[in-house]
């Protein structure tokens, strides 16, 4: 994970996962604590995070994706069992 220091490109992180992404640093945090791939540092700052309302809203709507997308994955393999 590369953290870009600048003040244009302050909350961006570039991962790559199967592809190169931009993603912000919440989401690239989030995405790393659901793939059981993050550092302890990295869960403190997010942790930490949680406490700025800027972050605190990022990091919602990085969870709130992530769950839609389980959601919908759950929902067509439940179509696919019932046919």
């Amino acid at each position: 994970m590369k953290i870009i220091n600048s003040l244009f490109f302050q909350d961006l992180v570039y991962t790559v996962e199967g592809k190169h992404m931009k993603k912000t640093k919440p989401g690239a945090l989030f995405q790393r604590l659901v793939n059981n791939k993050i550092s302890r540092d990295e869960f403190e700052e997010l942790l930490q995070g949680m406490e700025d309302q800027e972050m605190k809203t990022l990091l919602e709507a990085s969870m709130k994706k992530y769950f839609d997308e389980i959601l919908t994955q759950y929902e067509k393999e439940k179509k696919i069992k019932k046919s």
